[in-house]
C-alpha cells in the first residue's frame, strides 16, 4: 500500500470495499486516521496503520455511521484521541438511544466517546498538515468535513463520492435534511478543490463536476421524496446484507418489519411495510445491486466478510454511563420511538 502519485507523500490512502469506509492514514507530528471503518475489521485497521506507525494520535471521524466508527474503540484504547462534531460528541457522552444511527439501522458499533468535539472553522493537526474543520451536515446532522488550503484537499466522508451522493434520512429528518445536503454541497463547490478524499469508492479527481452531479441528484429528490426514500433505502438493506452475509428471501420480509428505517420509510411512500419491502426488492434486482442465488438475497457490490459475532455488541442504550453522567444530563435523551426493543 503506497499514497496516491497526487496526494502528497504524508498522506496514505487506500480505497476499501464496504462495509469499511475507506483507509485515509495522515502522517507526521501528529499521525492521525481519518475514520476508521466497521468493528467487524478494527485489528485489520489498527494493523494498516502499525505497517506506517507506531503511534495513532488522532481520529478525526467524519460522521458516527457504522462503517466510520468501527475501530475507534480498539484505537481510543491505545492512547488515540477522537475528534468528533458537537452533536455526536454530546449524544455519546449521554448514551442516547440514537447514537451512530446503530439500533435505527441494525449496525453494530463498539462503544467509543468523543475526546475532543470540533466545529466549523476550528483547525486541526492532522499528521503535517493543517485541516480546517467544515460542518457539512446532510449525510447526518453533525457530518464534517476536513479541508487543507495548501495542498486543496478535502476529506468529505458520505457527502459526495466520484458517482454518488450520501442518503439522506428524510424518513427521520424530511426534506430540511436535503435542504442541509443541498447546502454543505454548495459549500464545498465553493472551496474549488483540487481533489476530494470520499469516505468510499475512487479519489474524486474532478470535484466541480461529481459536486455538480450530487447536487442534480438531490435537487430531483427535493422534488420527489419517493426518490430520495428509495435512494436511502437501497443503500441501508445493500449494507445490511453485506454485513448478515446475505440473507434468505422467505426471511426478509420478516427482518424488514422490525427494521425502524423500513417501517419509516414505508409510511413516507404510503406502503406497507411488506409492499415497500417487496417493491424495494424488485427495483433492486432489476437494476442490479441485488442477486438472487439458492433462495438468498446478497447485495451485488463487492464487500469484506463478516463475522456474526460483532451482532452480540450491545446497542448504545446498553452502554454503561460514564461516571457523574445523570448529574450533567439529568433525565437521559431519547432517540428512538420504542425504547423497548433489545438487540
Amino acid at each position: 500500500m503506497t499514497t496516491e502519485p497526487n496526494l502528497p507523500k504524508s498522506i496514505i490512502w487506500r480505497e476499501r470495499p464496504f462495509p469499511n469506509s475507506n483507509f485515509l492514514l495522515l502522517l507526521g507530528e501528529q499521525p492521525s486516521l481519518i475514520d476508521s471503518g466497521f468493528v467487524a475489521h478494527a485489528e485489520h485497521t489498527a494493523y494498516l496503520t502499525r505497517e506506517f506507525t507506531t503511534r495513532l494520535s488522532w481520529v478525526a471521524n467524519t460522521h458516527w455511521h457504522s462503517d466510520h466508527v468501527g475501530a475507534n474503540a480498539i484505537l481510543q484504547q491505545a492512547g488515540a484521541q477522537i475528534a468528533g462534531s458537537h452533536s455526536d460528541a454530546e449524544s455519546l457522552f449521554r448514551t442516547d438511544p440514537g447514537c451512530c444511527v446503530a439500533e435505527y439501522l441494525d449496525q453494530p458499533v463498539p462503544r467509543y466517546t468523543v475526546d475532543n468535539p470540533v466545529g466549523t472553522g476550528d483547525r486541526i493537526l492532522l499528521g503535517d498538515l493543517q485541516w480546517e474543520v467544515l460542518s457539512v451536515p446532510g449525510h447526518t446532522p453533525g457530518h464534517l468535513a476536513f479541508w487543507n488550503a495548501e495542498h486543496r484537499l478535502a476529506a468529505v466522508g458520505d457527502t459526495v463520492t466520484a458517482h454518488d451522493v450520501g442518503w439522506v434520512n428524510v424518513m427521520r429528518e424530511g426534506t430540511r435534511a436535503l435542504d442541509a445536503a443541498l447546502d454543505s454541497l454548495g459549500r464545498l463547490q465553493a472551496l474549488d478543490a483540487q481533489l476530494l478524499l470520499p469516505g468510499h469508492g475512487p479519489l474524486v479527481t474532478d470535484p466541480s463536476s461529481a459536486i455538480d452531479n450530487a447536487i442534480g441528484r438531490l435537487e430531483r429528490q427535493r422534488t420527489r421524496i419517493d426518490l430520495a426514500v428509495s435512494h436511502g433505502a437501497k443503500r441501508i438493506l445493500a449494507f445490511a446484507l453485506m454485513i448478515h452475509g446475505g440473507m434468505a428471501a422467505s426471511a426478509l420480509d420478516d427482518y424488514l418489519t422490525q427494521c425502524e428505517w423500513a417501517q419509516d420509510a414505508a409510511a413516507v411512500v404510503d406502503k406497507t411495510v411488506a409492499e415497500f419491502s417487496r417493491d424495494l426488492v424488485d427495483s433492486m434486482l432489476r437494476g442490479g445491486g441485488l442477486t438472487l442465488r439458492a433462495g438468498t438475497l446478497y447485495a451485488a457490490a463487492s464487500s469484506s466478510p463478516v463475522d456474526p459475532e460483532v451482532f452480540d455488541l450491545p446497542f448504545p442504550r446498553a452502554w454503561p454511563q460514564h461516571p457523574g453522567q445523570e448529574n450533567r444530563t439529568g433525565d437521559r435523551r431519547h432517540d428512538t420511538k420504542d425504547d423497548t426493543n433489545e438487540r
